[in-house]
């Protein structure tokens, strides 16, 4: 590439497709402000150790992904993102040249080794590919595939990168791939302000100006090739023609860089040919159509989810023109009385939907796995009963779904959303001890016991009764022992370590709730439930094989 374009003019043509890139991404129809800036700038004249480029795009973006992940600033401070731009002609699947403009991870964005893409030079259009590849790295996926989005023409993230008329936008599908990766932990690397280095000379011409028609076609075609004279002058700011020696004239759909001379004192601007100096039709901001009528409830019992829709349609924004401001869903709950005692939890419902399809050859039965990192409380993990794997079964649970056993948040759209006592979304109204929203825990009535003693026999020991209607209800160990927690009814029936069996630690539902139960080799024992439970319970510890010098224990519900 520094070879095809100059070692002297290869900057400032890379600084041109980025701005570019930037304003694509400053396009009012992405819906979220993002900035591109450039960091630095590395020309590789020669491959540095460990990094291999060559036709097969998949082997070069590894080996650049990996390259880049030891990059680090002047300043210390790592970049974002990582773009490599190639000369070579890749292809996705071999070392042969192909079809393929460019390649990237799906929501890589800010990880080390996944924040990276590979863009092959096409001339000025390279600045779709880079903005198409880094949507990608954004989280977004091809319009059409997976989603209610038309492949159309003019779309960034249509399969076929093509203009409308020489515009280019983000479908309202780019726009929500976009939001919900922003509202991750993940994104969090893009909150900084980076600072742009001043090393580079920013071109202050538009593209079209640098660069004329005749050398956006010979960076399209090949070194012979110039712009198409057959009557089409005024229609290269919607499609750029050119011309090849044996060849008719051809296109690749893409438009004439701005700027670029369309006629006698005429220019392109926004796809259509105007006047020099003139700036193009004027942007036209969007405006927000009237909201939807209240969709169905999510769920009949236990706090489903429901929402009003509007479109930026009335009219959508255009020619540079921004985004509405304000989002285009609102949600609230509905249903929330409690479902049925003996109902299936939501989440299990889920993961049993998956009972009878086969997964891979085999049929299981799948029970919900919750043990996951927190970004991924609202994916559907599910583990197989009576085996020890799990998996994510789809990327994200329906709406309404309790983010954890222990909270009201509920995922909303593959998003975990705050949700007060009071049942408001984005409410941060809390419960007091015994459960009184707003409450201060001066209704609360305690109940605690403290067991310190010594034992030889290989009893259960009783620690403490909690009442029907206990809340808050935790049990802690004070320190390392060779003990084991216990819990049981008035009626002898045991729902954790009982008949001499060892629990392993995990949830457990009884009671009228569920218990949080952690043990490891290095950590005192803990117990934990939110409440209310519908039954006395007796907590104890048990002395199972072996001799115990000491137990300390502690035990404390409220009501």
């Amino acid at each position: 590439m520094v070879e095809k374009h100059g070692k002297g003019d290869v900057t400032t043509y890379i600084l041109t497709v980025m701005n570019m890139v930037s304003s694509l991404f400053k396009d009012g129809t992405i819906g979220s402000d993002i900035n591109i800036v450039v960091v630095s700038l590395i020309l590789l004249e020669q491959e540095p150790g460990g990094l291999l480029i060559n036709h097969h795009a998949d082997q070069s973006l590894n080996s650049f992904c990996q390259w880049q992940s030891a990059l680090v600033g002047k300043n210390g401070k790592r970049h974002d993102h990582a773009i490599l731009l190639t000369g070579f002609d890749i292809c996705s699947w071999k070392n042969e040249p192909c079809d393929t403009l460019g390649f990237a991870p799906i929501s890589g964005m800010c990880s080390k080794y996944r924040s990276c893409t590979i863009n092959e030079d096409t001339g000025l259009g390279l600045a779709f590919t880079i903005a198409h590849e880094s949507g990608h790295n954004f989280g977004m996926v091809h319009d059409g595939e997976g989603n209610p989005c038309r492949k159309a023409e003019g779309n960034i993230m249509s399969p076929t990168l093509t203009g409308n008329n020489g515009v280019f936008s983000w479908s309202s599908c780019s726009r929500q791939y976009l939001k919900k990766f922003l509202s991750t932990p993940q994104a969090g690397c893009l909150v900084d302000e980076p600072k742009q280095t001043g090393q580079y000379k920013y071109p202050d011409k538009l593209p079209g100006q640098i660069y004329d028609a005749d050398t956006q076609c010979k960076w399209q075609f090949g070194a012979k090739a110039k712009l198409c004279s057959l009557g089409v002058m005024k229609d290269i700011c919607k499609s750029l023609w050119c011309h090849r020696v044996g060849h008719r004239c051809e296109t690749k759909f893409t438009p004439a860089a701005e700027g670029t001379v369309c006629g006698l004192s005429m220019w392109c601007r926004q796809g259509q040919c105007v006047k020099l100096g003139e700036l193009g039709p004027r942007p036209i901001h969007g405006q927000w159509s009237a909201w939807s009528k209240w969709s169905e409830c999510s769920r009949t019992c236990g706090g489903g989810v429901k929402y009003q829709e509007r479109h930026c349609s009335n009219p959508k924004p255009q020619y540079g023109g921004k985004f509405c401001p304000g989002s285009s869903r609102i949600y609230k709950l509905c249903n929330i009385i409690p479902c049925n005692e003996n109902s299936l939890d939501f989440r299990a419902q889920q993961c049993a939907e998956y009972n009878n399809k086969p997964f891979r050859g085999w049929l299981y039965r799948w029970r919900p796995y919750t043990k996951v990192e927190e970004e991924d409380r609202c994916k559907l993990y599910c583990k197989a009963e009576n085996f020890e794997f799990f998996f994510a079964m789809s990327g994200k649970v329906k709406d309404g779904t309790p983010c954890s056993p222990h909270r009201n948040d509920v995922c909303i759209d593959g998003i975990c959303e705050p949700v007060g006592c009071d049942h408001e979304l984005g409410s941060k109204a809390v419960s007091d001890a015994c459960g009184v929203c707003k409450g201060d825990n001066s209704t609360c009535k305690f109940y605690k016991g403290l067991y310190l003693s010594q034992h030889k026999a290989n009893e259960y020991y009783p620690v403490v009764t909690i009442p029907a209607g206990a809340r808050s209800i935790e049990v802690q160990e004070l320190q390392l022992s060779s003990s084991y927690l216990a819990v049981r009814s008035l009626s002898q029936k045991y729902y954790l370590t009982g008949g001499w069996n060892i629990d392993w630690p995990g949830d457990f539902t009884f009671a009228g709730t569920t218990f949080e139960y952690q043990r490891s080799f290095n950590r005192p024992e803990r117990l934990f439930a939110p409440g209310p439970t519908n039954e006395t319970l007796v907590i104890e510890v048990s002395l199972i094989l072996r001799l115990v010098p000491l137990v300390a224990l502690t035990a404390m519900a409220t009501t």
